[in-house]
């Protein structure tokens, strides 16, 4: 089995999946729209949870919560292209 349905089935299964991603400078500034990387600076690493997924404007995307409170993106969550290597091959 390919490992992004591996990864949707443990999703579905436990409703969510943790993932480790980079963070770039201009994710302080997200807000709702699908994020993808701009910047060049590298900040770090952070942990996530992906809670789901969906496609918007036909850009498939995964839901991901965040830990930085809920005056940070959309209220907790965001939107992050999916199959674009922000997670990886993911």
């Amino acid at each position: 089995m390919k490992s992004h349905l591996i990864d949707l089935w443990t999703i579905i299964s436990y409703r969510r999946l943790k993932m480790k991603m980079n963070v770039y400078l201009d994710f302080f500034s997200y807000k709702s729209e699908i994020y993808k990387r701009t910047s060049r600076k590298k900040i770090g690493t952070h942990v996530v949870k992906i809670i789901g997924w969906g496609v918007e404007d036909d850009v498939k995307y995964w839901l991901v919560a965040n830990s930085w409170g809920t005056q940070w993106g959309d209220k907790v969550f965001f939107k992050i292209r999916r199959g674009g290597g922000e997670f990886g091959n993911y």
